[in-house]
């Protein structure tokens, strides 16, 4: 659920190190290459307020632009590719705030019926009990998971 804007992709995410922080990935998909992408990594608890961070996505969409165009010849302008990183981050920040709303009715309703799930599916699920009780806001991915298992226990039922 990864939101692309005129081949300029923001993914908000947990970062691999500490599953407690965010991690925001800009990639920015080369047009002459088709699957050929650039990316950079940025740890928004570097940046010193929410406009530095909105900087920081915009130059990294830029330099990825840039770096395609150097290495690739794409002819990519790095101010449209700045643009287009802040819109797709802004849009995966709404999408990540609209569907954490549901977020805990559907934890508990997994939690009802953990019995069901596998080890590695309780453990994911204690996990994303323990972000939500810490007023953590789920990732799309995340959400994405709970929908999964929930239409699969439906499944089960019928």
């Amino acid at each position: 659920m990864t939101i692309t804007v005129q081949g300029t992709q923001a993914r908000l995410g947990r970062n691999p190190e500490d599953p407690r922080k965010y991690q925001i990935t800009v990639f920015v998909y080369s047009q002459k290459r088709r699957g050929l992408k650039a990316g950079v990594d940025i740890d928004p608890g570097q940046a010193a307020n929410q406009q530095h961070l909105i900087q920081l996505v915009g130059m990294a969409g830029a330099a990825c632009a840039e770096y395609l165009g150097k290495r690739h010849g794409d002819n990519i302008d790095p101010v449209t590719a700045s643009q287009d990183a802040i819109r797709a981050f802004a849009e995966e920040c709404r999408l990540m705030a609209e569907l954490a709303k549901d977020a805990p009715t559907k934890i508990k309703r997994l939690e009802n019926n953990a019995g069901r799930l596998s080890n590695a599916d309780q453990e994911q699920l204690r996990r994303l009990r323990y972000l939500v009780d810490h007023q953590e806001r789920l990732l799309p991915k995340e959400v994405a998971w709970l929908n999964q298992r929930l239409e699969k226990l439906h499944e089960d039922l019928l």
